[in-house]
């Protein structure tokens, strides 16, 4: 609620003025918001550890340690 008095220059009487706004619609939004926010977290985090077990699952099957060169851009390539 937003509120103020007002002193008319015409008058010596003081009046309170005031104005509601209905944030229910604004807080069910929020709400909503929240939720898929959270949903979305939990999503990306399920993800991200998918992704580390296939590659470990990967590493495993592929196992490149028998081939000659070690070097870094190679052994980067192997493991993309």
């Amino acid at each position: 609620m937003i509120l103020g008095i007002i002193k008319p220059c015409f008058s010596d009487k003081k009046y309170l003025i005031g104005q509601t706004i209905n944030t229910s619609k604004l807080k069910d939004a929020e709400r909503k918001l929240d939720h898929q926010v959270t949903e979305i977290i939990a999503l990306k985090d399920q993800l991200e550890a998918e992704n580390i077990y296939l590659r470990k699952e990967y590493k495993t099957k592929h196992d490149f340690k028998n081939i000659i060169g070690n070097s870094e851009a190679f052994m980067h390539s192997l493991y993309r």
